[in-house]
């Protein structure tokens, strides 16, 4: 397969973008090691908007809808993941009441609550990031390579979208480097040791989440690996406020 295949594969499942698929879910799974650079193709255009609209409106509003032009290229698919596996963090009872929890259509306090303070700390962390249009591709980068931490470090929790993945990922070294070494020159070329320090923050968020996911869903699924990708991406740009 090749790379420009690959890429489609990786748009085409992370985004709504209509890229086509040629391998489908097996070719994304095949092709996760780009998901860095998939991060950095939805922040760039978010980030172009952003600017532009900066030229019209405050430097809130703009990157409030930066950020917004951000969750509509994925279809808030993310943030999903991140409702869902609040609810299941919040339910008391067995890891396999929580994945029921998870795979229930509707959203309780916890998805609630959990979408809510994400949402809120990614603006106002991304408002106060030196060169915030530049953090916002940054920090999409790193929170597509944590995704990629969370399937080589992480398993399953059950059968499903996030074991095939898993299958292909975990334990594959020379995947997880290639996304490393990727996530690492698109973050530093943007932003220097800033962008290093966005990417380490965003491996620790993962290997953060995989621990709770462990011990409370005994595991990753697909559902974690959007909470994945919306924590890691706080994290990152926290970081870079220290």
């Amino acid at each position: 397969m090749s790379t420009f295949s690959a890429i489609r594969d990786v748009l085409a499942f992370l985004t709504v973008i209509p890229v086509g698929s040629p391998g489908g879910i097996g070719g994304a799974a095949r092709g996760a090691w780009l998901f860095p650079a998939a991060g950095a193709l939805l922040g760039i255009p978010a980030a172009l908007a952003g600017y532009v609209l900066m030229q019209f409106l405050s430097p809130d509003v703009s990157l409030l809808l930066a950020l917004f032009i951000l969750y509509v290229l994925t279809g808030f698919h993310h943030l999903d993941g991140l409702l869902d596996t609040g609810d299941a963090l919040m339910c008391r009872g067995s890891r396999e009441r929580r994945r029921e929890v998870m795979h229930d259509l509707n959203t309780g306090a916890g998805g609630y609550g959990a979408g809510f303070f994400v949402l809120l700390l990614t603006f106002l962390a991304l408002r106060e990031a030196p060169r915030p249009l530049l953090a916002l591709v940054v920090a999409e980068t790193a929170a597509k390579m944590s995704m990629v931490s969370a399937l080589y470090i992480g398993r399953p929790s059950h059968e499903g979208m996030g074991s095939r993945f898993s299958a292909e990922v975990r334990r594959n070294h020379l995947m997880f480097f290639s996304a490393l070494v990727l996530a690492v020159s698109i973050s530093f070329f943007f932003l220097g040791v800033l962008g290093l320090q966005a990417v380490l923050a965003a491996l620790v968020a993962a290997l953060g989440m995989d621990v709770l996911a462990r011990r409370s869903l005994g595991g990753i699924s697909g559902d974690v690996l959007g909470a994945v990708n919306e924590v890691s991406r706080v994290g990152a740009l926290v970081v870079m406020l220290l």
